[in-house]
């Protein structure tokens, strides 16, 4: 499931944050040879973001990239958890409209999203606080990891997280999100 978000260097940049050695045209034809000669199934993945990607030009822009790669479907992506830049904001639901007309891709609301996160660690705040160095969780998710580890004191450990200064809870899409202060850049 390869991702191709931009259409040039810059936006390749903005988005991605690739490390410096990574160009854009280098990553593109990459993602066209490997098409070209794999023989399973693709599922390119284009994460729209506001003021970026989402215009009709730079949509434009990508699907005649996209229409150089061999692949099977396409989904159009929206920043689900607070990114890591505060100036990433949420799209209109017009823009996401317009993307799947000219990309003709699917679109995945982020209210769908469902992932079922794991730890080997056996205590449940220092499992959660593993998790969320590499991926922010929003209340829910933090709750349903407690039921399935079988958790029964899931309000200490909320209260843990709220006075834990390496934590950060934010507000996004009317949700609690947790996320470690150690990964902001």
């Amino acid at each position: 499931m390869p991702t191709l978000d931009a259409y040039d260097q810059r936006t390749f940049k903005k988005i991605n944050r690739p490390l410096k050695s990574i160009l854009f045209e280098s990553y593109v034809n990459g993602l066209i040879s490997f098409s070209k000669n794999f023989k399973g199934k693709i599922w390119m993945e284009f994460m729209m973001v506001k003021g970026l990607n989402d215009d009709e030009e730079s949509l434009r822009k990508i699907q005649e990239i996209f229409n150089r790669i061999n692949y099977d479907r396409l989904y159009i992506n929206l920043p689900m958890r607070p990114p890591a830049e505060d100036w990433v904001t949420v799209l209109e639901r017009e823009k996401i409209e317009l993307a799947q007309n000219i990309l003709g891709g699917i679109s995945l609301d982020f209210l769908e999203e469902e992932e079922d996160f794991y730890s080997s660690i056996e205590d449940d705040l220092e499992a959660i606080l593993s998790i969320i160095k590499r991926h922010p969780m929003n209340q829910h998710e933090i709750e349903s990891f407690l039921d399935q580890r079988r958790c029964k004191n899931k309000k200490e450990i909320f209260e843990k997280l709220e006075k834990d200064e390496n934590v950060e809870k934010v507000q996004y899409f009317g949700l609690n999100v947790y996320r470690s202060t150690s990964v902001r850049r």
